[in-house]
């Protein structure tokens, strides 16, 4: 019987593409070696100047950067989409954005010339209705502090 640690988590799962690679890294190291491999035949003419050490590392610098693509995630996510995530966040899009809202309703109403009072009824009897209303709330209140006498400095 074959025996296979599980994953804890299975989001960090990736499924293998060519032997211990993904697909992405694979990708990103075959990247890394076709750089090299032209990086090395253009420095050819200059290779009578240097020494091998001097010479690995020009033939490895553009290389890096395929490579960091393939292998590294920054906060979930590959380092190309982190890369212009912040490169969109920090230089492209706007510092401040203004945003304005368009009440399309408030230029209706002043079109059609509605109103509270049109909608609740006559204009004249809002101002009763008010007074009315004022009067049924000072009577509960009197009622509610009769009946509750600590709440007096209410009233």
């Amino acid at each position: 019987m074959i025996i296979m640690p599980v994953p804890k988590d299975v989001r960090e799962f990736k499924p293998k593409f060519i032997g211990p690679f993904s697909k992405r890294e694979f990708i990103g190291v075959a990247a890394t070696v076709a750089i090299a491999i032209l990086t090395f035949a253009l420095t050819y003419p200059f290779a009578a100047g240097m020494n091998v050490n001097q010479r690995a590392v020009i033939v490895l610098i553009p290389g890096v950067v395929p490579l960091a693509c393939g292998f590294i995630d920054v906060q979930g996510m590959p380092i190309w989409v982190y890369a212009r995530n912040l490169l969109i966040q920090n230089f492209l899009a706007p510092r401040h954005r203004v945003y304005r809202t368009n009440n399309n309703f408030a230029e209706y109403a002043k079109r059609n010339r509605i109103t509270m009072e049109y909608l609740d009824g006559d204009p004249s009897s809002t101002a009763v209705r008010k007074r009315r209303k004022q009067k049924e709330y000072d009577k509960s209140l009197a009622a509610f502090v009769a009946g509750h006498p600590e709440f007096e400095s209410v009233k």
